[in-house]
């Protein structure tokens, strides 16, 4: 979830230990990067990972971001908090919106370009997708795709985008990683 919060008077420290006391992860702490305040709180468990930033853009201005992140084991926790995450910075007027990527390494003998095109397949059985945008490297393949029944759309270039996919392989791991964004993918692939 990120998106803009323009204080009216309330303190953003307050905002941020509000935002993570619902979240019940650890108080904020306040930081100074790049000239900038920023209220921090992080959590780690073991299937469950959450990072709150209160990151001031201009004075009275502020952005905010809180990251979820999940191994399978945690799936049912992270759409709770997902919820969560809606309604409570709905209620407290940060202008929010959310965006989601899914991971998986495999140890496979498919090339990037095979596992490319069996995802492709598999994802097309229920999304109706069009390939609009490409890149490739030796170790990368990354194809944004129009999937207009998702609900998640940005304007990329002269196309409207609702997912993404990328294929990696990880030399140094020797495992290839398969990597979708709704809308785009914002973590590293």
């Amino acid at each position: 979830w990120q998106g803009d919060w323009i204080s009216n008077h309330e303190k953003p420290a307050d905002v941020a230990a509000q935002i993570a006391d619902q979240l019940n992860i650890p108080t904020v702490n306040k930081l100074v990067e790049n000239g900038h305040t920023v209220y921090r709180s992080v959590r780690h468990s073991e299937d469950l990972r959450i990072r709150l930033n209160v990151m001031e853009r201009q004075t009275g201005q502020w952005y905010v971001v809180v990251q979820l992140e999940s191994n399978n084991a945690g799936r049912e926790r992270l759409i709770q908090l997902h919820k969560l995450c809606a309604e409570q910075l709905k209620s407290m007027g940060i202008q929010a919106q959310w965006n989601t990527a899914l991971q998986r390494s495999l140890h496979t003998k498919e090339s990037k370009d095979q596992l490319l095109k069996l995802t492709e397949a598999s994802l097309a059985e229920n999304i109706s997708m069009q390939a609009k945008e490409r890149y490739t490297d030796a170790t990368t393949v990354a194809i944004s795709y129009e999937a207009p029944e998702l609900p998640l759309m940005i304007q990329s270039g002269e196309h409207q985008v609702q997912m993404q996919m990328a294929v990696h392989e990880d030399r140094e791991q020797q495992n290839t990683r398969i990597t979708l964004g709704f809308p785009l993918i914002t973590i590293e692939y």
